[in-house]
C-alpha cells in the first residue's frame, strides 16, 4: 500500500467518511483519537505538540515522548532510552523530598503532577501491553472535552515493522482511531541541526565541546546514531506495512508549520481548526557557523538513497521545493 503524497490528504474508508459525517452533521464529536507522532527529531514535533497541547479538541498531558517501545529489550539501544528517564524520576523524587523539609511544606506540598507523570512513564515503559492504553484513557477522561490524545516520540522513527504492528494492535484494541505523523526535514540540515543541539545542551549544563557542531558535522551526521534517525525510506516502508493509508500523514517539516500545513493536519486529525502560532519555534539551536562544503558534501553523498526515494515517491519538484539540498552539488 502506498503512501500518499504530501500534499494530498488520504481519504478514509468509505464507512469511517459516512459515520464522520453523520457525527458532524449530529453535532457528535468523532470516536477517540490517538496521535502517534514519529518523527523525525528536528522536523518540528515539538512545535506540533505545543500546538495540540493547547488545543481545545486535545488531552496531551504533560510528558511529549514516552519512547514506551524504544525501551523494551530486544529493541537497538533500549536501556539507553530507558535510563534516562529513571534519572529524571530520581531527579523529582529528590526534589519531593527536599521540598518536605522547607517550612512552606505543612502549608502547602509540592505539587505532584510533574511526579505522577514521571511514575505513569515508568510504568507504563515496564510494562506496556497493561498500561500504555489505560494512561491516555486517563487523560481523556481528566479531559471530557476531548477525544484526541496521543504519544510524539520521534525515536519511533527507528522502529521495525514488527513494532509498529504491536503499537497498532494495542490501540485497535483499546478502541482508538489511529493517526499516525510523519515529518522530514532535509537530511543535511535534520542532520546539523541535531549536531547543534548536543552544543546547546552542552552549554546548558555547563560544559564545552572539544570542537564546535560544524566540524563535527560531517562525522556525527553519518554515525549510526544519527543515520537511524535519518533514514527516511527505511521508516516509510515500516510504516506503509502496518498502517493503512487514510492512517498516515507524511509532510515535509519546511512547509509543515503554515496555515496550510496546519489545517491538513486537523483535517487529518479530525479536531477543529484552531490559529496556529506560527512565529514561535520550539528547540531552536543557535546556528552560527556552516560546515565545510566537502563535509556537506559528504553527508548528501551518503543520505542519497533518502533523497532518490523521496524524490521518486514524492516527486522532484516537492523535494525540491522543501529541501535545499535535494540536488547534489
Amino acid at each position: 500500500m502506498a503512501i500518499p503524497p504530501p500534499f494530498r490528504l488520504a481519504r478514509p474508508p468509505v464507512a469511517e467518511r459516512l459515520a464522520d459525517r453523520l457525527r458532524s452533521a449530529l453535532g457528535r464529536r468523532p470516536g477517540k483519537t490517538f496521535i502517534l507522532g514519529v518523527g523525525a527529531q528536528k522536523a518540528g514535533t515539538s512545535w506540533m505538540f505545543r500546538y495540540l497541547k493547547r488545543h481545545p479538541d486535545c488531552a496531551m498531558g504533560l510528558i511529549k515522548e514516552h519512547m514506551v517501545f524504544n525501551a523494551i529489550p530486544g529493541q537497538p539501544d533500549w536501556a539507553g532510552f530507558s535510563r534516562p528517564k529513571l534519572l529524571k524520576l530520581r531527579d523529582e523524587l529528590d526534589r519531593q523530598i527536599a521540598a518536605l523539609d522547607t517550612p512552606e511544606a505543612d502549608a502547602a506540598p509540592p505539587d505532584s503532577a510533574q511526579l505522577l507523570a514521571l511514575l505513569d512513564e515508568v510504568a507504563i515503559e515496564r510494562a506496556a501491553e497493561a498500561r500504555y492504553v489505560q494512561h491516555f484513557d486517563r487523560l481523556l477522561a481528566a479531559r471530557p472535552e476531548a477525544w484526541l490524545t496521543g504519544d510524539i516520540s520521534p525515536a519511533y522513527g527507528m522502529l521495525d515493522a514488527a513494532a509498529f504492528a504491536r503499537i497498532r494492535d494495542l490501540l485497535h484494541a483499546g478502541g482508538y482511531r489511529l493517526r499516525v505523523v510523519f515529518l522530514m526535514r532535509d537530511p543535511v540540515e535534520r542532520c546539523y541541526s541535531m549536531v547543534r543541539m548536543a552544543d546547546r545542551n552542552a552549554q546548558l549544563q555547563g560544559r564545552t565541546l572539544a570542537r564546535p557542531a560544524h566540524l563535527r558535522f560531517a562525522d556525527e551526521a553519518v554515525a549510526p546514531w544519527c543515520e537511524a534517525r535519518t533514514r527516511y525510506d527505511q521508516t516509510i516502508a515500516a510504516l506503509e506495512s502496518v498502517f493503512a493509508p487514510h492512517e498516515l500523514f507524511v509532510r515535509f517539516y519546511e512547509s509543515f508549520i503554515t496555515e496550510q500545513g496546519v489545517a491538513d493536519l486537523t483535517r487529518f486529525l479530525g479536531i477543529r481548526p484552531v490559529p496556529p502560532l506560527l512565529a514561535h519555534r520550539e528547540n531552536v539551536s543557535p546556528r552560527q557557523d556552516e560546515p565545510p562544503p566537502e563535509a556537506i558534501a559528504r553527508v548528501r553523498a551518503h543520505y542519497a538513497p533518502v533523497y532518490d526515494f523521496c524524490i521518486e515517491r514524492f516527486g522532484l519538484d516537492a523535494v525540491r521545493a522543501n529541501w535545499p539540498h535535494a540536488v547534489a552539488r
